[in-house]
């Protein structure tokens, strides 16, 4: 049998996160600001509505879990033990129609395409500190010592419905695939191909973590060491590092401590078995980021100008 071929940007284009959703039977529980807010599906129950679905970007964030990204990236989350190929067939056959219409109905396929994701260009790149509100985040994160050294400021423009533009500036790295992975405090996204980022060093020893966020956290703390290191950037690219990680002797893990990251440190140290849980450096903590915040002079002497909720409020196109 022929195996199918689908194009990620065509099937991104024509099916909706929110149609695929709907799909599969999931429903939103509230909408507020332009955005969609669901109970996850990408972890165990919860009572209150977390995962939020910004479809004029084409964007998911599970706030829950701190991570988010595009069409494909919530359907690898949905089916992990899936590969690439067969997480888009899978898509497309949960959404058929959309692509029955892009073949035999240009009205109707035009419909589809009305809520394809957002345009961006990226506008400049420049050195951490000329915007006061990403400073601002950063030191709240605990981050605003070291982070010029590894980030750079983003600033960026999203064409979105009626040809409307919006600029926004965030913290940014890029990644393997030349994409750049962004955060600031009220959206966490990539600009680009998502993609694992890698920091060549020790041959002998790898430090793995989740994101940037903690990989920063973990060097404030160890300033000196040379080890090499590899940052998911999520978990669903897991798979991409299992086989390099196997070729260091020592490997150490520094994922988060929720659902997610407790199944994807199972799934390495069933590939990488002398692989080594390092969440201890942080118990009591949800990830590395969120211990070395409490710790940090700033949170220490409660001497913040910002207010938590307004740092992780859900992402909104007025933002």
């Amino acid at each position: 049998m022929k195996t199918k071929y689908y194009e990620p940007a065509k099937i991104k284009e024509r099916v909706s996160i929110s149609q695929f959703l709907k799909d599969l039977g999931f429903s939103p529980v509230k909408k507020s600001g332009g955005e969609s807010f669901y109970h996850s599906m990408i972890r165990e129950a919860e009572k209150t509505p977390s995962f939020c679905v910004n479809e004029r970007m084409g964007l998911w964030y599970d706030h829950g879990l701190g991570k988010g990204g595009d069409l494909i990236d919530l359907a690898q989350a949905l089916w992990p033990d899936l590969n690439f190929s067969e997480v888009l067939g899978r898509i497309a056959g949960r959404s058929q129609e959309a692509f029955d219409m892009g073949k035999n109905n240009t009205g109707a396929a035009q419909s589809l395409i009305q809520e394809k994701p957002a345009r961006y260009k990226i506008n400049k790149i420049s050195e951490i500190g000329g915007n006061k509100a990403l400073a601002d985040y950063l030191d709240f994160r605990g981050l605003k010592t070291i982070a010029g050294a590894y980030l750079k400021e983003v600033h960026y423009e999203v064409t979105l419905q009626g040809n409307r533009r919006k600029t926004f500036c965030a913290a940014g790295w890029t990644n393997e695939k030349g994409g750049w992975e962004i955060r600031n405090a009220s959206f966490k996204g990539c600009l680009g191909k998502k993609g694992i980022s890698v920091m060549s060093g020790n041959p002998s020893k790898l430090n793995l973590f989740e994101g940037f966020m903690d990989f920063l956290s973990w060097k404030s703390a160890n300033p000196t060491t040379t080890d090499s290191v590899m940052v998911l950037n999520s978990v669903v690219h897991l798979k991409e590092v299992l086989q390099r990680a196997a070729f260091f002797p020592a490997v150490d893990v520094f994922f988060d401590t929720d659902v997610s990251g407790k199944q994807a440190l199972s799934t390495l140290l069933d590939f990488v078995p002398h692989a080594r849980d390092c969440a201890d450096a942080y118990q009591g903590y949800k990830d590395y980021n969120q211990k070395h915040m409490a710790e940090s002079p700033r949170h220490m002497k409660n001497h913040s100008g910002l207010q938590t909720t307004q740092l992780y409020r859900p992402t909104s196109g007025k933002r």
